[in-house]
């Protein structure tokens, strides 16, 4: 169950990414005008990616890690004790697979702009 919510979640983010992109033709055609290479405009939107998937991931923690804490909290109460388990090879091996496909969305659009630019 969690891996088609992994895979709905990575397409979601591949087609909005794409959409952030190729919306930003305009900007991406002004930067390259004034003197920017191809390199360094892939480069931005790489940071750019890399900045939103590093966001998306410190908030995604903070809100289970809240979630966990009321969860324990409210099982305490039950006279059931517990204490939080995170799965961190399954978090971290997430949070890489959500960064990977949103630098590479990010940047592969960049380029089909650059291409139907020079035409």
């Amino acid at each position: 169950m969690l891996g088609i919510a992994l895979a709905y979640a990575g397409i979601a983010l591949a087609c909005t990414q794409v959409m952030a992109t190729t919306a930003r033709r305009r900007e991406l055609t002004a930067l390259r005008l004034a003197g920017a290479t191809a390199s360094q405009v892939r480069r931005l939107l790489a940071a750019e990616a890399l900045t939103v998937a590093a966001v998306g991931t410190l908030l995604g923690v903070l809100v289970a890690t809240l979630n966990l804490l009321t969860m324990t909290g409210a099982l305490a109460l039950l006279s059931t004790p517990t204490a939080p388990v995170l799965p961190w090879p399954a978090l971290a091996l997430t949070t890489g697979a959500c960064t990977l496909i949103t630098v590479t969305f990010a940047v592969l659009p960049a380029g089909r702009v650059r291409a139907r630019q020079s035409r």
